[in-house]
């Protein structure tokens, strides 16, 4: 079985401190940024959901490091600022932060698509810019020196294996459909209730769609096909939760639920009036 953690070359490496302090800042700006959209859209809309969907993904980094050991995903470790370590993995606070801004931010953005009545064709084009994103902000994250995948990865892109992007835009998807598709079935304090599904959906992607790739990866001697047919598996397994989420979506779009705090309150005033 080969080693679960990398070699000297890369766990010896120091952390690129421009990086790190760059990403800490980013993350810090995003994460404050989306809270005074959810208090936005609480305030306008009356609406719990911006919140949750934040909690939700923010609680949902809690599988980061099942993931990152199962990939071969490697966070630097001298001159980090790591929130604490496990299973011999530091997990920086940046890192744990930023679960909010991509998978939630991103997420609310597909919300608010849908909830503007955007059609299924409009979701799927969501999804694939959402696919692309993740591609490139891997590719500049360990371009910058911040974290490594290491190991017999296939399909890499300037040090980054493409096939895990798709999880992250299957994560994204989900997030997007199920907020539109729950909000209208849940209200009040039950809305709540959803932040204990980040963990579940964040893995159900990270780690279920994955399994064919982390599988072959962690085999005694796997071969470079065999590799490259398990990364291929993993990026149709995520596709087809992308497909499954975007299905979920009528082919003109739903209709719009967010109704206005003031156009809310003001219509049992007016049907007292009338029937008055």
């Amino acid at each position: 079985m080969p080693p679960t953690l990398p070699g000297p070359l890369i766990a010896l490496r120091p952390v690129s401190s421009a990086g790190q302090i760059f990403l800490e800042v980013a993350v810090a700006v995003a994460v404050a940024a989306l809270v005074a959209v959810a208090v936005r859209i609480r305030r306008r809309w009356g609406t719990s959901m911006g919140f949750v969907v934040l909690l939700a993904t923010l609680f949902g980094s809690g599988v980061e490091v099942v993931y990152n050991t199962a990939a071969n995903f490697w966070y630097y470790q001298p001159h980090t600022d790591a929130l604490f370590g496990t299973w011999g993995r530091s997990l920086p606070a940046w890192a744990l932060g930023s679960y909010a801004p991509f998978y939630g931010g991103l997420g609310l953005l597909g919300w608010w698509l849908i909830e503007r009545g955007a059609t299924r064709a409009r979701i799927a084009a969501y999804a694939a810019g959402v696919w692309v994103f993740a591609v490139v902000t891997e590719v500049v994250l360990v371009g910058i020196h911040v974290y490594a995948y290491y190991g017999p990865q296939p399909y890499r892109i300037a040090g980054f294996p493409i096939w895990t992007a798709a999880a992250n835009a299957a994560i994204c998807t989900l997030v997007a459909v199920g907020a539109a598709r729950l909000s209208r079935v849940t209200g009040g304090p039950r809305q709540w209730l959803l932040i204990a599904a980040g963990p579940p959906l964040v893995s159900s992607c990270l780690i279920g769609t994955t399994f064919p790739m982390v599988s072959v990866l962690h085999a005694a001697h796997p071969t470079t096909l065999a590799l490259y047919i398990a990364g291929a598996a993993a990026t149709v397994l995520a596709a087809l939760v992308i497909v499954m989420a975007v299905s979920l979506i009528p082919r003109d779009g739903l209709a719009d639920s967010l109704i206005p705090v003031s156009v809310a309150a003001s219509r049992p005033a007016k049907l007292v009036g009338m029937s008055g």
